[in-house]
């Protein structure tokens, strides 16, 4: 009867205790349990946070593909201009370049076609020959080539006349070109100081005093100095 007491002692014990890790077990499966819970709330969480932030980025991405082909379309367009201002530019350059050349050619004609016209009005007044004419000649004939060559004269002693030109040099249109007429005691006429000095003076002088036009005389001049510079 002691044994049977013993073992219903032991047994009770055991009841109390397994009770007791029963509980124990119990408490911790649902701490674990609301551990998972959270575990898994916050997986989630993060999973739809994630979610967001991969649409989010995939928006800004379409977003910036958008620009830099709007860009890129727009730097076409600015290359496409600029290449057409440079093809302007290129042949407005090269219009340039024959500016001078069609300018030369330009005063060419004008300045032959004054000389005609003072040609024309030199023969007019250039029917006597003797020396008051001649004279006369180289006094008034000054305006018009101051007119219509943009020749000028100054007056030196004995009544020769010191003549200057510009507009010959095309590198230097203001460089002077000058020479000095003057008619002798024997109706002839003579030049000096020739600068810069013409080989064909000499002959052009004879041939002036053979036909008295002094007009085709300072154009004979002027040609030689042009085929210089030119």
């Amino acid at each position: 009867m002691e044994s049977l007491g013993r073992s219903e002692e032991i047994y009770a014990t055991l009841q109390v205790e397994l009770a007791d890790v029963q509980s124990k077990l119990n408490t911790w499966s649902c701490a674990k349990e609301k551990e998972l819970h959270n575990l898994k709330s916050s997986h989630t969480a993060f999973l739809d946070s994630h979610n967001d932030l991969t649409q989010q980025l995939k928006g800004r991405e379409k977003q910036v593909k958008a620009r830099a082909e709007k860009n890129m379309q727009e730097a076409n367009k600015l290359s496409e201009a600029i290449q057409e201002v440079q093809a302007e530019n290129e042949e407005q350059q090269e219009t340039l370049k024959q500016l001078p050349r069609e300018l030369a050619e330009l005063d060419q004609r004008h300045q032959e076609a004054r000389e005609h016209v003072v040609l024309a009005k030199h023969k007019l007044e250039s029917s006597s020959e003797s020396r008051e004419h001649k004279q006369a000649v180289l006094g008034s004939g000054t305006e018009l080539y101051e007119k219509y060559l943009g020749i000028t004269f100054e007056r030196q002693v004995k009544g020769a006349l010191l003549v200057k030109m510009q507009n010959i040099d095309p590198s230097n249109p203001k460089r002077q070109f000058t020479f000095t007429i003057c008619l002798e005691d024997n109706e002839q006429y003579s030049v000096s100081d020739c600068m810069p000095s013409v080989d064909r003076l000499p002959e052009m002088v004879r041939e002036l005093n053979a036909s008295n036009s002094l007009t085709s005389f300072v154009r004979g001049v002027r040609r030689e100095w042009r085929a210089m510079v030119c």
